[in-house]
């Protein structure tokens, strides 16, 4: 399954984490933060993501999302 995720449509990244929570239905313990995401998604298989880069989250952060989420598992 591919998951794509427009980073454009985010104001923070507080919205982008609420989002990519409810969307792959992470533990209530998620911590809302780019080490938490990493811990969450390292365990999932079968799952590969396409972002659209741009909007307001720096590019500093959207590198880091892209690091995460775009990795091979």
């Amino acid at each position: 399954m591919e998951i794509v995720i427009d980073l454009r449509s985010f104001e923070t990244v507080e919205e982008f984490h609420k989002y990519i929570s409810e969307k792959l239905n992470f533990s209530e313990h998620y911590g809302y933060n780019l080490d938490a995401l990493n811990d969450e998604v390292s365990s999932l298989s079968g799952i590969s993501f396409s972002l659209i880069r741009g909007g307001k989250i720096s590019e500093e952060v959207q590198d880091a999302i892209e690091s995460i989420l775009c990795e091979e598992r």
